[in-house]
């Protein structure tokens, strides 16, 4: 969450006071090398500066440097992380690290999979039974609707937030879902059934599916 503060931007030429500067802002990839990334300082204290540089009581350079010490000073006592490089990258990732970039075709695998998965949960006729883990549900069933599932057609933002958390976390939402037809169903049965007649399966108490 970020974090408030008000401080006082001070330069040899005398500077301003009681700057309202806020930590912890999500910006763009384009400049998450600049210093000061992930500070912002509200615009009139900005324009006020401008103004001292313009008429010549401040310098540009000065202005600029003090800009970035305030920002790093931020940073260190707010970030918990500061100062460590793994972590600052991972900050600054947009989906389009070096990891992230080496897990792309996976990450894009593992989504088509999961999507051609719901397209099919979506056929009832053809696909009648859904499983899901240990549970067989009918086609249709709350549990295991397709609907729920937002995983399809992702913009190119949401797919890049994705791949950052699949490729440094190992994780992604997937529809889980195996759509089955009446053979299909049978056939898991019986690979779960025990040489005793035991059933490691159930059926959804929900939907109530009739398991051949």
């Amino acid at each position: 969450m970020p974090v408030s503060d008000r401080r006082d931007l001070e330069l040899d030429e005398g500077g301003l006071l009681d700057i309202h500067w806020t930590w912890g802002i999500d910006f763009p990839g384009q400049r998450r090398w600049t210093d000061g990334w992930g500070v912002s300082i509200e615009l009139p204290a900005v324009i006020e500066l401008l103004d001292l540089i313009a008429s010549g009581q401040a310098d540009a350079a000065a202005v600029r440097a003090r800009l970035a010490d305030e920002a790093e000073a931020l940073d260190a006592e707010n970030d918990p992380h500061h100062g460590d490089p793994s972590a600052q990258e991972y900050a600054r990732c947009f989906g389009d690290c070096d990891t992230c970039t080496a897990a792309e075709p996976g990450f894009r695998r593992t989504l088509a999979e999961s999507k051609a998965r719901a397209d099919k949960a979506r056929d009832h006729v053809n696909y009648p039974y859904i499983v899901q883990g240990r549970t067989a549900h009918n086609a249709g069933c709350y549990h295991v609707d397709p609907e729920r599932f937002d995983g399809g057609d992702l913009r190119e933002s949401e797919l890049r937030t994705r791949l950052k958390w699949y490729a440094h976390n190992q994780g992604v939402s997937v529809y889980s879902g195996e759509p089955m037809n009446r053979d299909g169903l049978v056939r898991w049965a019986q690979a779960n059934t025990g040489p005793k007649g035991g059933r490691n399966y159930r059926a959804c108490k929900s939907c109530n599916p009739q398991i051949p």
